[in-house]
């Protein structure tokens, strides 16, 4: 049958008709999210329509967020049951490519370089997490150019705060990557060994 489990998938994973005694769930990415990337709640799990009172919570993935700028793309997924210690997910994006200098004195930045990030709590540490793509290029210029995108990144990334008052009342404030208590940076950052 070539829908069994393999031993690779034995154990994690198993599909619709697949009788493994080896207790394998089928694994669900939920891609309910709102407009602006961030996590709405809700919506259908994919794979068999019964699955999924079936599947435990810790096997269930959700989509957090996600947010694009042109070709740089970041998600963030967790599953169902950490996802419920997840709270403040932020989402924010930031252009270094080539300066249009539009107008006399407004300035456009094409998207084509810079980074797209993901601000959020798990329980009530801050978390960052950012995708981005740096300018290339091995001339003696280029990797000041590659260091000066990460630090145009860090200095103008911001978050900004939920439109609701926090649960305690107090205006919420936005937020920046110095909040983050840790981050996970990924994406073509060019730099040659």
């Amino acid at each position: 049958d070539s829908r069994a489990s393999s031993s690779s998938t034995a154990g994690w994973a198993s599909f619709d008709g697949d009788d493994t005694p080896t207790g394998g769930a089928w694994t669900s990415f939920d891609a309910a999210s709102s407009e602006d990337g961030r996590r709405s709640g809700g919506g259908d799990a994919t794979g068999p329509a019964n699955a999924k009172a079936s599947i435990p919570s810790s096997r269930r993935y959700v989509r957090l967020a996600c947010k694009q700028l042109v070709g740089v793309y970041i998600t963030v997924w967790c599953t169902e049951e950490a996802a419920s210690h997840v709270r403040d997910v932020r989402v924010a994006t930031v252009s270094t490519g080539f300066n249009l200098g539009v107008g006399a004195l407004q300035v456009a930045t094409l998207g084509n370089k810079g980074g797209a990030a993901v601000w959020l709590r798990v329980y009530n540490t801050p978390a960052l997490f950012v995708c981005s793509h740096l300018s290339a290029g091995s001339k003696p210029d280029d990797a000041a150019k590659r260091s000066q995108d990460y630090h145009d990144i860090v200095s103008k990334l911001s978050f900004p705060a939920p439109p609701a008052a926090s649960s305690d009342g107090a205006v919420e404030r936005s937020a920046s990557v110095k909040d983050a208590f840790a981050c996970v940076w990924i994406g073509d950052l060019n730099y040659r060994l």
